[in-house]
């Protein structure tokens, strides 16, 4: 007595580069150790396809740049500075990346915006993707932000400063050059 087929009809579609699988599913007359058996099949093919379907959408180096507007050298530094997790090789030649990488960059050309500079980027940049709602990135940078703004206003006083201490020796020096031409006119008149 042959066995019923479990899988009746099946449908394969694709949305947005994703290929999306259903099926139907029937184990009468199966036993116990047949549905374990074919419901371990389908979570290996399930396994498979969805690591095919990730290594679908590794991109290169190239395609990273152009998709992201920065440089392959660029991408290449920020590697070294790890900003960006480690890549996978195409047979050990080529990098390529995943949507994960493009996400980091768009993040770093923002705080880049913001006036961060690489160094703090690498100390917040993780807290966003460790975070969903990305909360504990954004308070770290409104943290490092205001350490700026102090740090500025104490610049705007120094400047401010030495500001006031420049003209001061401008009057002082133009009222020696006025007291020296000053006798010169004197004596020349005598």
């Amino acid at each position: 007595m042959a066995a019923p087929s479990p899988m009746k009809g099946g449908s394969k579609g694709t949305q947005a580069g994703r290929v999306h699988l259903s099926y139907s599913l029937s184990f009468k007359g199966l036993t116990m150790g047949a549905r374990s058996s074919i419901l371990s099949t389908i979570k290996v093919n399930c396994s498979f396809e969805r690591e095919q379907m990730s290594m679908s959408s590794l991109m290169h180096i190239g395609d990273l740049a152009e998709r992201t507007n920065t440089t392959p050298q660029t991408i290449r530094y920020y590697e070294q500075l790890g900003l960006l997790g480690p890549v996978q090789r195409e047979g050990r030649k080529y990098r390529q990346y995943s949507e994960e990488a493009v996400a980091r960059l768009e993040k770093i050309a923002t705080l880049k915006q913001l006036g961060l500079s690489l160094e703090q980027i690498s100390d917040v940049i993780d807290l966003y993707f460790e975070d969903a709602t990305g909360i504990k990135g954004k308070r770290k940078v409104v943290e490092m932000l205001k350490k700026q703004r102090r740090e500025t206003q104490e610049k705007i006083g120094s400047l401010q400063q030495f500001l006031h201490e420049l003209d001061q020796n401008i009057a002082r020096i133009e009222g020696l050059i006025r007291a020296i031409e000053g006798q010169e006119t004197g004596e020349s008149g005598q």
